[in-house]
């Protein structure tokens, strides 16, 4: 009889823990509820500016209490613009954007400027992002391949390395 009281005490404990988390689940659904009925919710759009100057947008819809209560739950992010509807917010990325991991590759295009692709160059990719004229004579037969099969874009790292490497084969009208 005894090994059966801890047992029943740890139960009623576990149900109590339940019905308590669900109370304050309720509450808190509700009260977003009531904020919403009553117009206190708003439009937020997160814009992320990657470096290749992709820009991603998250759009939420979310409570409102105020500005500044929204920048606290978003530090880091500027606000751009503000209405009775929506606030933007931008956030500046220091990487390249997901697209651009996952699809690009460098290349040159017809015109011999360094470009990132959608997909390899030599399956007709499409430009995404150009940077400036290589004197194609200048170029070592490897690096000439390495472009002309396309370089993948992988990382920030990658990114910056392969613009690098290959600025110094920019004509002089480009080189910024």
């Amino acid at each position: 009889m005894l090994t059966r009281q801890p047992i029943i005490y740890i139960q009623l404990s576990l149900i109590t823990l339940i019905t308590l988390f669900c109370t304050v689940n309720v509450q808190a659904l509700e009260q977003r509820t009531a904020d919403e009925a009553n117009g206190k919710s708003i439009t937020l759009f997160l814009e992320r500016d990657y470096l290749d100057g992709e820009v991603s947008v998250e759009i939420k819809r979310e409570p409102y209490y105020s500005q500044s209560h929204v920048l606290a739950r978003y530090p880091g992010w500027r606000l751009v613009e503000k209405s009775e509807k929506r606030i933007v917010l931008r956030k500046s990325m220091n990487d390249i954007s997901p697209f651009m991991k996952a699809n690009g590759y460098f290349g040159l295009n017809n015109e011999g400027i360094l470009s990132i692709f959608d997909g390899k160059p030599n399956e007709e990719g499409k430009v995404i992002q150009s940077f400036f004229q290589i004197d194609v004579g200048k170029l070592e037969t490897k690096r000439h391949m390495e472009l002309e099969n396309g370089i993948r874009v992988a990382s920030r790292k990658k990114y910056l390395h392969v613009i690098e490497t290959f600025k110094q084969y920019g004509t002089p009208c480009s080189k910024k």
